[in-house]
């Protein structure tokens, strides 16, 4: 080992592509944390540093609007 700190995988957090989304619904029950809701036509996270990026929404959309992308680091 040369020293330097292993880096830790990035951390991640869910995106809805609004081009897809239909704005059914369908996911709003799949979020642990109650993070999901429909506004505008189309799903959204509600509050994007409480998303803890495991997924569990991600089955949950016939649209297949729903993906995980990297947390963009703070500072």
């Amino acid at each position: 080992m040369d020293g330097k700190a292993a880096a830790a995988p990035p951390r991640h957090v869910l995106h809805v592509d609004r081009q897809r989304c239909l704005g059914c619904g369908q996911c709003l029950g799949s979020c642990p944390r109650g993070l999901l809701a429909v506004r505008e036509h189309s799903a959204c996270l509600v509050d994007a540093s409480r998303c803890d990026g495991r997924g569990a929404c991600l089955g949950h959309c016939s649209a297949d609007a729903l993906s995980l992308r990297p947390r963009a680091l703070a500072g």
